[in-house]
C-alpha cells in the first residue's frame, strides 16, 4: 500500500499536466490604437499576440512593440510608456472557459539620432495564477527584448515563462488531508 498512494499522485499530476491544451490571445492598452509618443518625433506601438493549439509550460509572447521616430540631432524624445496588458488563456476542450491574467507596467524610452535608442522594461504588478477548468496557469520572469528604431513591426517583444498546472494551495492541503486520512485507515486496519 505504501507504494500505492504515490504512484497515484503522480499519476493524478502528470494527468492534469497532459491535459492543459489551452488558447491565449491578448489585449494591451496604452493609449486607444495602441501607440503612444513620447517627445516630438518619436512612438512606440504595442501589437497584439494570438496563438492557438498550445500544451504544457512554455515561454509565451505576451506583445509585439515597435519604435519609430523622426527625430534628427541634436534633440532627443524620452518617455515613460505605460500599459496593461490582459492575457485571457482559454481551455479550447472544456466549452471554451477562460481565465485573465494581467500585467502593468511601462516602458522606459530615450531617443536620439546621435545616442541611438535605449529602452526598458519596468513591471509594476503582475495578477498572478489563474485557474482554467482545474488547471493553473502561472506567468513569471517577464522578458523585454527592444526592437531596433524603424524596423519592421513587432520587431522588439514583451514574453513571459507560462508555468501550466501549478497545484493551488487548497489543492495541496486536499491532497495531503487525503493522505493522512490514508495513513489512518491503515493504522487502524493494522492495530485490528
Amino acid at each position: 500500500m505504501k507504494l500505492k498512494l504515490p504512484f497515484m499522485l503522480a499519476v493524478a499530476l502528470v494527468a492534469g499536466e497532459a491535459r492543459a491544451a489551452f488558447d491565449y490571445s491578448t489585449v494591451i492598452n496604452p493609449p486607444p490604437g495602441g501607440s503612444a509618443n513620447f517627445g516630438t518625433g518619436s512612438s512606440i506601438t504595442f501589437g497584439p499576440v494570438t496563438k492557438t493549439n498550445l500544451t504544457g509550460t512554455q515561454n509565451i509572447n505576451i506583445a509585439n512593440v515597435t519604435i519609430t521616430s523622426t527625430t534628427v540631432a541634436p534633440p532627443t524624445d524620452s518617455g515613460n510608456i505605460p500599459f496593461t496588458d490582459t492575457i485571457t488563456i482559454t481551455d479550447p476542450t472544456g466549452g471554451a472557459t477562460n481565465g485573465t491574467i494581467t500585467v502593468t507596467g511601462a516602458i522606459d524610452i530615450t531617443r536620439s539620432d546621435t545616442g541611438g535608442e535605449s529602452s526598458s522594461l519596468m513591471v509594476f504588478s503582475n495578477s498572478g495564477p489563474v485557474t482554467v477548468n482545474g488547471t493553473t496557469y502561472q506567468l513569471t520572469g517577464l522578458v523585454y527584448a527592444p526592437p531596433t528604431v524603424n524596423s519592421s513591426p513587432g520587431d522588439g517583444n514583451i514574453s513571459g515563462l507560462l508555468i501550466v498546472g501549478v497545484p493551488e494551495p487548497a489543492s495541496i492541503a486536499l491532497v495531503g488531508l487525503g493522505g493522512l486520512g490514508m495513513v489512518a485507515m491503515l493504522r487502524r486496519r493494522k492495530k485490528a
